[in-house]
């Protein structure tokens, strides 16, 4: 196969091109008989055969999903002579593949992610390693594991096409759909738009919208059965849930449903008793987690639909909240400081944690049971399980800037969005 090939049945391709397009650059030792080993760093496309970069991701998922930069492939029973360059001749069929991977040190950047023009406000992930961003300019970009922008998807314009509405908020549903929250500063756009994905070539299409608050959406979280929570400046929190479809009948007297018939969103709860904006929002089980601009943070219930808990602790606007593995609640304001309230107690008590020199902008758990914060202090924070500060990033990217959004992915690392209208992807 020459090296610019492809495979001729399209699935084929499509998993070639995938593998191609995502993988890291590798370290590749060769071993011919009792001589040193020769390191080269290549693509993965550049080995040449299809059949054996499948072999190569089938046996190694982690090449694709994860932050590694430092990998090893070793090709047993091939002659070669060391060289810096290979040919295809260089590469025979039934190599025997075996890769050693090394992690990148936490804290290391990965790659950095330029297309916005404005703020980066929010994060989400994607299905597959994938990332989702919303910016002040208005638009929505969908991004893969590498760092290549694969949409863009503009939420409200006028007539001519220019953008009116900031994306304040991002959040993914378990069917991979994406929720965004809106607000164009003056209460005419405030509303929840929910996307779903067509291809690649068509992207994503907003097909339901959620109206039902007054000013700016600014928060969004998703409860475990798939209902959307949103916060507003308008001081509420709206519940929506999807309402059940009836099944088609073919003997009823009734009109074959569409799509769009097939989903539609109602309100299930309005959560009033925060007496400023609402900022942040998390979801603990069934319960909701929500961070104002009063100081407070609130625990609700769903049904009924009411306030069980006020956290009081900090001594200005909240921005940011978590809730880490073990239950425990982590909130994030603009005095400056984090606060651990514990489980244990039934969040009665707070560990306060200090060091940044800003707003806390954002916060994000980590699957170690750990969590990140971003500040407005150009900086990004790892802290431990009680409360230590693990690792610092200054100038996380690179210019002094508020680092405005981060979150963790499923499959390793972590990605931030600044005021640099930049994001970065960081080895964790």
């Amino acid at each position: 196969m020459a090296r610019n090939d492809l495979p001729d049945d399209e699935e084929s391709r499509k998993e070639y091109k995938a593998i191609r397009d995502t993988a890291p650059p590798i370290q590749i030792q060769v071993k011919r008989d009792s001589q040193e080993d020769t390191e080269i760093s290549v693509k993965p496309w550049e080995l040449v055969y299809t059949s054996l970069l499948r072999e190569l991701a089938k046996e190694n998922p982690a090449l694709l999903n994860e932050n590694w930069i430092v990998q090893k492939v070793l090709f047993a029973q091939i002659e070669l002579t060391p060289k810096t360059t290979w040919e295809e001749e260089d590469i025979t069929e039934g190599a025997v593949v075996k890769a050693v991977l090394s992690k990148a040190p936490p804290g290391s950047l990965v790659a950095t992610l330029t297309g916005h023009s404005g703020t980066v406000f929010c994060l989400a992930p994607l299905p597959g390693g994938g990332v989702v961003s919303g910016s002040h300019d208005g638009t929505i970009r969908t991004w893969s594991r590498p760092g290549e922008c694969l949409n863009t998807m503009k939420a409200w314009t006028g007539a001519t096409g220019e953008v009116k509405s900031w994306v304040r908020a991002l959040a993914t549903l378990p069917d991979g759909n994406i929720v965004s929250a809106h607000g164009d500063g003056a209460g005419v756009d405030t509303v929840v738009r929910i996307w779903k994905f067509l291809s690649l070539e068509e992207g994503w299409e907003c097909y339901i919208t959620l109206e039902g608050h007054t000013l700016d959406v600014t928060a969004l979280a998703v409860l475990p059965s798939g209902d959307i929570v949103s916060g507003s400046k308008d001081q509420h929190i709206i519940v929506w849930t999807k309402d059940a479809v009836v099944p088609f009948d073919p003997e009823a007297e009734i009109d074959i449903p569409t799509a769009a018939d097939e989903e539609e969103y109602t309100q299930r709860a309005l959560l009033e008793g925060h007496t400023g904006h609402v900022q942040a929002l998390a979801t603990l089980h069934d319960r909701i987690i929500s961070g104002a601009f009063d100081y407070s943070v609130r625990i609700w219930s769903v049904d009924p639909a009411e306030c069980l808990q006020v956290l009081d602790g900090h001594t200005d606007d909240v921005h940011a909240l978590a809730v880490l593995p073990n239950g425990d609640i982590v909130s994030g304001a603009r005095d400056r400081t984090i606060r651990m309230w514990s489980s244990v107690d039934g969040y009665n008590t707070s560990n306060s944690l200090t060091g940044h020199e800003g707003t806390i902008k954002a916060l994000a758990a980590l699957p170690d049971g750990g969590f990140l914060s971003a500040s407005a202090d150009s900086s990004i924070r790892m802290w431990g399980t009680d409360g230590t500060c693990t690792h610092a990033i200054p100038h996380a990217h690179e210019v002094i800037t508020s680092v405005t959004s981060i979150i963790a992915l499923p499959l390793g690392g972590f990605v931030s969005g600044s005021g640099a209208n930049t994001i970065c992807m960081w080895a964790s």
